[in-house]
């Protein structure tokens, strides 16, 4: 249920799964018409998240994503998410001081991408453009559910987190990355916002660093009928933070 003016803070929002089944994608969505006791408006479509089953099967996909851009209310601008988690935790999970379902991870990733620049939100008219081009490869973010972080009156209480990312090329998945393996590309992405360092990466750093406007050139070099590449990153820095070594220990904050 999306947010409405009389919206209270801190009441509980209720979630409502539909559950289609078909042949097609089509027939998997006109389906939810024999139950739904309202007209379905298809042009509220935010976000759209795809098991790993799917992504493995090549025809499967492009039928079903296929179907879905032909759809007239279905706009080109939704969000693209990967999972390895049951559809229905995904589609339960709740938002922080029980705001609109809207307000998560998966409806308005922007919000934490610009506080912490680590994969960056896929759109489907990017999805389309770059599974056309054969030099390109998407990283399709993976939505996870992370527990132990956040409580409730010491109920524990679960949220969406972003883990990592399948890769995927014409069409084809390559396969997935966490987002430890992908820390490089947010140096290659304009967009980055924010991205804290600690200096040096190591168990005792010495300070902290936030890294914003990222820039890159990238040299291609031949050598002995091999490509190489130099690649040259300039970013700006703020110093985050000083740590005293001699006195260090780990960090919690509630």
């Amino acid at each position: 249920m999306a947010r409405s003016e009389k919206f209270d803070i801190g009441k509980n929002v209720p979630i409502w799964i539909g559950r289609g089944e078909g042949k097609t994608a089509n027939e998997a969505l006109s389906s939810l018409y024999a139950t739904s006791q309202i007209k379905l408006y298809w042009g509220h479509i935010k976000a759209i998240v795809c098991s790993e089953a799917i992504l493995k099967d090549k025809n499967a996909l492009r039928q079903a994503y296929d179907a879905i851009n032909r759809y007239h209310e279905v706009r080109y601008n939704i969000l693209l998410f990967g999972t390895k988690e049951s559809f229905s935790e995904i589609l339960s999970q709740k938002s922080l001081l029980y705001l609109s379902p809207l307000d998560t991870i998966m409806d308005t990733p922007e919000e934490t991408y610009e506080q912490r620049s680590s994969i960056k939100p896929q759109y489907g008219y990017k999805n389309i453009a770059e599974l056309n081009e054969k030099g390109r490869m998407i990283i399709l973010p993976t939505l996870s559910i992370k527990k132990q972080v956040w409580q409730e009156n010491k109920k524990e209480k679960t949220m969406f987190k972003i883990d990592g990312a399948f890769a995927m090329h014409e069409h084809q998945l390559v396969g997935w990355f966490s987002e430890d393996d992908l820390k490089g590309v947010r140096w290659f992405i304009k967009k980055s916002k924010r991205v804290f360092v600690n200096i040096p990466d190591n168990e005792k750093p010495a300070g902290a660093l936030v890294l914003t406007k990222p820039r890159h050139r990238i040299q291609p070099l031949i050598e002995q009928d091999k490509a190489r590449f130099n690649l040259y990153i300039e970013v700006r820095a703020a110093v985050e933070e000083m740590i005293d070594v001699t006195h260090q220990s780990r960090q919690s904050f509630y």
